[in-house]
């Protein structure tokens, strides 16, 4: 079954009476000036959506390359474990001092 994400349309993609440039009533002259803010505010929207999309393509390939580096490594640490070696132990940290406690009179 697929999940929503895997479908390749979205709700962006469905095509409206607006999308299509449906109107109910035929353009007058007066809507020139209209019609081109709509376009020019489209385009700014468009423009920064694909911006974003840019940084977050950069965001994701950076996290696959991460992701592919922990992969190599805890390959390396199974072969390891796999040949008989032994695996740099882990330093654990100390346990903190106790703390020092005083009796407060109210």
């Amino acid at each position: 079954m697929k999940s929503i994400s895997d479908l390749s349309s979205g709700a962006d993609n469905i095509k409206s009476a607006r999308g299509a440039k449906l109107r109910s009533a035929p353009k007058s002259e007066g809507t020139v000036y209209m019609d081109m803010f709509i376009l020019h505010k489209k385009q700014a929207r468009l423009k920064k959506e694909q911006q974003q999309l840019g940084k977050r393509n950069e965001r994701i390939q950076q996290q696959l390359a991460e992701i592919s580096d922990e992969m190599e490594q805890a390959k390396k640490n199974a072969e390891e474990l796999e040949s008989g070696e032994e695996a740099p132990k882990v330093s654990r940290r100390k346990p903190a001092k106790k703390w020092q406690t005083m009796t407060l009179d109210y």
